[in-house]
């Protein structure tokens, strides 16, 4: 955790500790309408980072090959707001009304970038093991690195209304009500800079990749051959 700017889904420097808060009020008027009411806003930073190892297990002498590998970085910033209002009115002694109001608001942002290295088992070379992926090139596109990514804003407004009536006479109670609800989901779209999926593939290519124990997450990727990529012929992590 830190409180200076980092980059954030979209690359802009922003803090990812935001603060949060929430009010509330309660009081009795005249003795007879009684008023609640609560507001709440929150802002999340979430980081997102995976690793899938895709295996084959066709060959059972010489055991599990890893064919690929796919690394997917996602951060995400959420933020929430919240309403909530009641109202409680003593119409006699024994008819109380009431309306409770509830809204919530969600803006749910993220990046979302994707690399895969994959082959086909028959490009992996025999001298591979769990902790050193070799894969040859061909003169078709199974060898590969596929580069995506996808900028989304999901969004959410939700508002309800429940109303009630309450008529008590000595041991008899009588409840009527009734609610209405709408919510509203939608993703922002290309005129506001957000994008379902964009892709970018470069075949044709041979890599490596290794790392120092079966249970390490940490690859070391070198491109051996190709179109140079997004790796360098050095390596990169």
């Amino acid at each position: 955790m830190t409180l200076r700017r980092v980059p954030s889904p979209t690359n802009e420097l922003r803090r990812v500790v935001f603060p949060g808060g929430n009010f509330s009020y309660a009081d009795v008027f005249g003795g007879r309408l009684g008023v609640q009411l609560n507001v709440g806003g929150s802002t999340m930073y979430g980081e997102q980072e995976q690793i899938t190892h895709a295996f084959d297990f066709s060959n059972v002498a010489t055991g599990p090959r890893i064919t690929g590998l796919t690394f997917k970085d996602a951060p995400k910033v959420i933020e929430c707001a919240s309403l909530g209002a009641t109202f409680d009115y003593k119409i006699t002694p024994r008819l109380i009304a009431s309306l409770r109001v509830t809204g919530s608001h969600l803006s749910d942002e993220f990046y979302a970038r994707n690399l895969l290295l994959t082959a086909n088992i028959a490009q992996i070379d025999p001298a591979s093991t769990l902790t050193k992926i070799i894969a040859n090139s061909t003169a078709n596109a199974n060898p590969r690195l596929n580069v995506s990514s996808n900028h989304r804003n999901k969004r959410n407004a939700t508002l309800t209304y429940v109303g009630k009536l309450e008529y008590t006479r000595g041991d008899l109670t009588l409840t009527a009500g009734g609610g209405y609800s709408r919510s509203r989901t939608h993703y922002e779209d290309l005129r506001d800079g957000y994008f379902q999926t964009s892709t970018l593939s470069l075949t044709r290519m041979s890599w490596v990749a290794e790392r120092t124990t079966t249970d390490s997450t940490e690859w070391t990727v070198t491109q051996l051959s190709g179109r140079p990529g997004a790796t360098s012929p050095t390596g990169s992590r």
